[in-house]
């Protein structure tokens, strides 16, 4: 089986803490989906130093904009998305736009791009909410139409301020940046269900037992560091996705994890996609699965899987509304 993994170390831990015989990864990270939209421009404002390594492929996936192409070439069983890493800042520079995550940084040319932006897009600025949004509308097209055969997942991650050791827990203010960062989470998890429509499973780890941080994770505390029972979970909700063995969908839109689940300091709404983004209103309502909806404990992950758009279309979106929204960062003044 071939796996595409589009997210971060929450999905591709999932597959080291689970091993899973017979499974072949294709892992792609640190790239927005702002900047997997974005026209490639042919004089590269910076030079990607030459080499290997997984730092560096990275880079040169963000920069050349290769993701989409890259998981289409695989034929991949199975794609499984998280946007843990939307939480990079985005500059927009000679037409084009770039993802600063650390590993630009660790080739050299995080601070050149910097430098030369034209506009600086961070993860909390009120822009980033439409733009994700469009660029799901642009790229879900591009994958839905050449893999017909794929099932596409969100792994709908949480940030969480919970930790299982009391003698080793997160700063003062954590509480704060987890409730907004969930709010945005859920902005952008709506959009993305939206734009796949009847082609996304969404899966999610029991939020009161397994939104826990684990000191003793390989990568140490943070806020999408889970516990073991967690990457259990998404793994056992990945093989029934896999196989087909789908319960009753959950909402269509999620709502933010209260305080008790992911310890953050106030309880929020679900976040919907901007109302400029024209969405068919058939394609937010939740539906059950084909078949007769089953029980779930309240241990196990959710799943579930929702309708096309009326008409059969799976999205009704303007493509080139879309392309010029994504580039309001290189329209925009510094």
């Amino acid at each position: 089986m071939i796996v595409g993994i589009w997210g971060s170390c929450v999905t591709r831990d999932v597959f080291e803490v689970v091993p899973i015989p017979h499974v072949t990864l294709r892992y792609h990270a640190r790239s927005s989906w702002v900047t997997q939209a974005a026209e490639l421009h042919e004089n590269a404002p910076v030079e990607i130093p030459a080499g290997d390594g997984f730092a560096l492929r990275t880079v040169r996936e963000d920069f050349d904009k290769t993701i989409v192409g890259a998981l289409i070439e695989s034929d991949p069983d199975l794609v499984v998305f998280d946007l843990i890493d939307e939480r990079f800042d985005i500059v927009a520079l000679a037409g084009s736009s770039y993802t600063l995550s650390d590993y630009y940084t660790r080739v050299g040319v995080e601070e050149p791009l910097r430098e030369a932006s034209e506009h600086l897009s961070q993860f909390k600025d009120e822009e980033r909410g439409d733009l994700f949004a469009e660029a799901a509308c642009v790229i879900a097209p591009q994958l839905i139409g050449p893999l017909p055969a794929t099932k596409f997942v969100l792994h709908q991650a949480w940030y969480t301020a919970r930790s299982t050791d009391p003698d080793q827990v997160f700063y003062d203010s954590a509480a704060d940046h987890v409730a907004w960062n969930n709010r945005r989470l859920a902005h952008h998890y709506a959009a993305l269900i939206d734009a796949f429509g009847d082609r996304l499973h969404v899966i999610e780890a029991d939020r009161a037992s397994c939104l826990v941080s684990d000191p003793g994770h390989r990568w140490g505390l943070a806020h999408f560091h889970y516990t073991p029972e967690y990457y259990e979970q998404i793994a056992r909700a990945l093989e029934a996705v896999h196989l087909g063995n789908l319960t009753c969908a959950p909402s269509a839109h999620p709502a933010v994890p209260t305080p008790a689940e992911s310890g953050a300091q106030e309880q929020v709404q679900a976040v919907l996609p901007p109302a400029a983004v024209d969405v068919p209103r058939e394609s937010r309502v939740r539906q059950a699965s084909a078949g007769t909806a089953t029980g779930r404990p309240n241990n196990e992950p959710v799943m579930g899987r929702w309708p096309a758009a009326a008409g059969g279309a799976v999205v009704r979106w303007s493509t080139g509304r879309a392309r010029a929204l994504v580039g309001m960062l290189r329209h925009r003044s510094p």
